[in-house]
């Protein structure tokens, strides 16, 4: 999950903080594969860092989606741990 996160995407006001952290997240996922929902579970202690988590994951994050025989119609949950540091000046 690490790969949909650049240096660019680190919030300017965390960088200003000098803020780093994991976030935890479970992530709820679509049949046809995309996040349809994100709620932090474990906060790295910095608001901008947990609200950056979620908003990237819900327009990058992309799963398989469910195929036939299984027409799954409820919604998959995923825990997903991601882990800001700041980059090297």
């Amino acid at each position: 999950m690490n790969a949909y996160f650049s240096v660019d995407d680190y919030p300017a006001s965390a960088l200003r903080a000098r803020a780093e952290g994991t976030t935890e997240v479970l992530l709820t996922v679509n049949p046809d594969g995309r996040v349809s929902g994100c709620v932090v579970s474990e906060s790295s202690g910095s608001a901008a860092l947990d609200m950056a988590t979620c908003r990237i994951l819900r327009s990058r994050a992309r799963y398989f989606p469910a195929r036939p025989p299984v027409r799954i119609p409820a919604f998959e949950p995923d825990r997903v741990r991601i882990i800001w540091r700041l980059p090297p000046r």
